[in-house]
This record gives structure tokens, sequence and C-alpha cells, in this order.
């Protein structure tokens, strides 16, 4: 049943106030809980807590029970800061609100829980805003306006549904009092310089089968044998049986052609180019596709670049796909698909995935899978295939398990991919290989990639073109707090009126990669009412 609460501060006149005015003539501060309906709950265990900028519990400083109704108190005089907070275990999970509460009383509301939620959002992330930044007054000032709107249209057992309305309604008042700064450089600095060489792809056949050439990337303890079309051999380790097939991360477009090669996945380099850039990534193609319906054969105006990654650490990689359209209509390819095969066959299982703590199998929503074998030595691998702020989502997800694709298949893709005219678009995915096998490992180490994508190496222009990430690198920048988290951002240069477009992490940061010179004036607009002009130095 949806209710929500009507204008609470009317509310607590008859129900709760009274008695919380008369213990409030002790020393102390005085509060309400609610319940998920906005109704006062009674014989509740309420407690005092002082928390760490990822909201964990520090230490408890007091106790107490609510009345019949709902009202609690505290006697121990403390900080009101965004370090302090009252927390009540309720049958759906945690309610807290800041000890700071309102000017009167100290409410426990799912109001207040999304208020706490969505500062934590912002201060969790290491080296940015901390709950200290948030004072006692700031809090109040933002919960009385919280309880000035008019919540009756929200369901108020929707968390999620609540945290937006207050990012509608407060977010640039949180902001302000997260305080994160917004800067910008120029191109030229953002750059830098690049190294760039031949790669080589040589026979292995210890590693691979006879006439698969490959080139080597290690990280810490696994290594990609990188194909000539940017799929990997199955070898990644010496000591452990294969994890992939042949041919993972093959490249497929099943309704099109490449010119010149006649198939629908992307060809492999011995007739094209293949580029190391700064010794870690390689670079493959361009190829591009026939033009369809076209006899004889002629090139399209859509090519395909391939870029593949492997940092020195972390076990990952990292495979760029690069659509340019250069011509004068946009265009739709009906179809593309990242194929990946186990060697596992019918023993294939999921280890994780982004929804398993409230689903049984993963959906296009999920963000990653990750895939082990029970019974025999191999590596756990994870594949990340977007990051939920990104405008494209996958439409197709075969995994073990599944309806769709085979038991050792896990294949993502997209339809209908529109690739506007005379532009790029950049899809990104990575994965991960582990030797561990507990969900709970792998599902923080996919979290933390996901927190934090490498986009080492990016171009401003593969940046500015992503289509299923956010930025997380760019010349207009907003530390942690700068915007309200998942504000959609819009940056504008005055010189030559290019504006882009994204979503602010869950923190509030934000990575524009705007094409900016030295002294270019920058409007910098938010869905959070922000509305502010920096100068590139």
């Amino acid at each position: 049943m949806q209710r929500a609460v009507r204008r609470p501060y009317a509310c607590l006149t008859l129900l709760g106030f009274l008695g919380a005015l008369l213990l409030s003539c002790n020393s102390g501060r005085v509060g309400i809980l609610f319940d998920i309906n906005g109704n006062p709950l009674a014989g509740t265990a309420v407690v005092l807590l002082s928390i760490d900028d990822e909201g964990d519990q520090l230490s408890q400083l007091d106790s107490n029970i609510t009345d019949s109704n709902g009202n609690f108190k505290f006697k121990v005089e403390t900080a009101a800061n965004g370090s302090v907070i009252v927390s009540a275990q309720l049958p759906n999970g945690a309610q807290r609100g800041f000890f700071a509460g309102r000017n009167d009383f100290v409410p426990l509301h799912p109001l207040t829980e999304a208020l706490v939620a969505l500062i934590i959002d912002i201060t969790e992330t290491s080296g940015g805003r901390s709950v200290l930044d948030f004072s006692a007054d700031e809090l109040r000032g933002i919960a009385e306006k919280v309880f000035a709107l008019n919540s009756d249209s929200i369901d108020l057992s929707n968390q999620e549904a609540v945290k937006n309305f207050l990012r509608t309604n407060v977010g640039r008042d949180i902001a302000i009092a997260a305080g994160g700064s917004i800067t910008a450089l120029s191109t030229e600095d953002f750059e830098g310089s690049t190294t760039s060489s031949t790669a080589t792809f040589d026979e292995n056949t210890t590693v691979c089968p006879i006439g698969i050439k490959i080139f080597v990337l290690s990280s810490t303890n696994f290594r990609f044998d990188i194909e000539e079309d940017g799929t990997i051999c199955g070898g990644t380790s010496s000591s452990l049986s294969n994890i992939f097939a042949e041919g993972a991360f093959q490249l497929a477009f099943p309704n099109d052609t490449f010119h010149i090669f006649g198939a629908s996945i992307f060809p492999a380099s011995g007739t094209g180019t293949a580029v190391l850039e700064d010794s870690r990534e390689v670079a493959l193609g361009p190829h591009m596709l026939a033009e369809p319906l076209v006899d004889p054969p002629e090139a399209d105006d859509i090519a395909i670049t391939r870029k593949v990654y492997v940092p020195t650490s972390g076990d990952t990689i990292r495979h760029l796909e690069i659509f340019t359209n250069s011509g004068s209509s946009e265009r739709t390819i009906s179809s593309v698909e990242v194929r990946s095969f186990l060697e596992t066959g019918n023993e294939s299982l999921l280890l994780t995935f982004d929804s398993a703590a409230s689903a049984t199998t993963p959906s296009t929503s999920d963000r990653f899978v990750v895939a082990y074998d029970a019974f025999e030595d191999r590596p756990t691998v994870g594949l990340i295939f977007q990051d939920g702020l990104g405008t494209l989502t996958i439409d197709q997800l075969d995994v073990p398990g599944s309806a769709g694709g085979d038991a050792d298949e896990i294949t993502f893709g997209w339809t209908n991919l529109s690739l506007p005219a005379n532009s790029t678009t950049t899809i990104l995915h990575y994965a991960l290989l582990s030797t561990s096998r507990v969900a709970t490992e792998l599902d923080q180490a996919m979290q933390a990639i996901l927190t934090n994508p490498d986009m080492s190496g990016m171009s401003r222009s593969e940046l500015a073109a992503l289509a299923n990430f956010t930025p997380r690198r760019g010349t207009v920048n907003g530390e942690a707090g700068a915007v309200i988290g998942e504000a959609s951002v819009t940056a504008v240069n005055q010189r030559s009126s290019e504006s882009i477009t994204l979503t602010a992490n869950s923190d509030g940061s934000f990575f524009i990669p705007l094409d900016t010179e030295s002294s270019d004036t920058i409007q910098i607009t938010a869905s959070d009412s922000l509305d502010l002009v920096v100068t590139v130095p």
C-alpha cells in the first residue's frame, strides 16, 4: 500500500509533540520514530551512534526505547554534525537520521533515512568529502526544508523513490553543505604525451592452437594472450586450467558483414594494422563494415576499431569498441554482441552477479556477472558491461543457467545501436580474473572496479563518446559533493558552443571531457539547480 507522510510536523502536533515537549524539560535532545508509512512507532530501540565517512559505526553513545507515542530521548551531550546519527532497526532494515535533527526535535523517518543515505553516498569516496563537513546548522536547515515539502505522492517504502524526491528538492542544499569544488583544464594539458609502436603477434603453441598468433600483456597474477582480432586465447595462467575457450570477447555483428573480409565478426589485424599504445594497450583496425544491399560490395561509412588494455596490476582487461560514422546521416546497427565461451562446458556456474542479493538470475539491468568452475581448478572470471550511469544499456544477456545461449556461454549485446552522423560512439567493457571462489569477495572486487573504473590512456574524444559508462576523466571536473549524486550535469564551452551532458557519480563527482583551451569560459548547469561559470587556466 502506498502511503506518505502528510506534512510530518503538523502530524506531530497531536501525536507526539506534546510528549516531546515534556521530555525536553530535562537536558538532552528528544525525537520521534516513524515507521515506513510515516506513523509514530512505539516500543522500539533507538541508538545514538558516531559513524565514519562510510556510515559504519564507530561507537554507541546512548540508547533508548520509544514510548507509546514514538518519543525517545538521549541525555548525552555530543556534537551534532554529520558524524552523529540516530538509528532504529525496523523490519525492512535500519532507519537513520542525523542527531542534528530539526530545530525542535530529532525525527527518525523514511525521509531522514534517505537524507543520511544521500550524504553517505558523498562521503564514502576515499579522499573525498567527510561527514564532518556537514555542520549541525546545515543539517537542521536541510531537514527543516525536507519536512516542509509536500511528500503525499511519494511511496515512503520505496527508498530509491524517496532519495530521488530529495535529490530533486534539496539536492543543491546538500551539495552546498558538502562543498565539492569544480575545476577545469585545457585539452592540451589533459592529453599529455603518448608513445606508440607496432604490436607484433607471434605463435605460441604451448598456449594457443597452431596458427593463432598472440600478443601477451601480463598483470599481477594472470596474463592475457591477445589475438589479432582483439579476442583472447584461453591461456591465462601457467598453473591453472583455462577458464576461457579460444576466442573469448569476440565482437560480432549478426546482421552485418565487414568490407573485404566478408565475415560478421571483427577481423584479425593480419591484413590491417595493430599498434601498441603506451606499452599497455593494443589498437586494432579500423575496419569498415560493408554497405548493405550493394552489389558489388562497397565500404560503408561505419568504421570499427578495437582497443585492448591490460594494466600492470589488478588482473583486469579492458576493451574499447569504437564506432565511427563518417556519413551525413544517422545510422543504426541492428545487433552488436560480445561473445565468450568457457571451458567448463555444462558445468559452468555463476558465482554471483550485480543483483544477486534480490534476484535469482541476472537481467539486462545488472552491471556484472561472475562465473567459475566448481569442479576444476580454473580462474574465476567477472565481466562488467555497464555502470548504470551511461546512456546505453545492454538488452541481451546470455549466461550459464539462463534461458538463452549455451550452457558455457556469456554473451552481452545491444540491438539497434544508433550512430549519429559524423560522430563516434565508444562502448567499454571489463573483465577480471581471480583465484577466489568466495562470492562476497568477488562482489566487492567488481563493485570496486565500478566505483573507480580504470580509464587510463583513453583520449578525450574516446571519453566524450562513451555510451555505456559515465567518464572518469575529463577537462571539467567536480569532486565528490560538487552536485548531488546522479545529477544530470551539462558543460558548455562558451567559445565553441560544444556541450556535453552526462550523469554524475553517486558521490556527486563528475568528469566532463569537453574540448577546451586556456581562457575558455565553461558554463556548468545541473539538475540540482547548479549554475556556475568556470574559466580554464
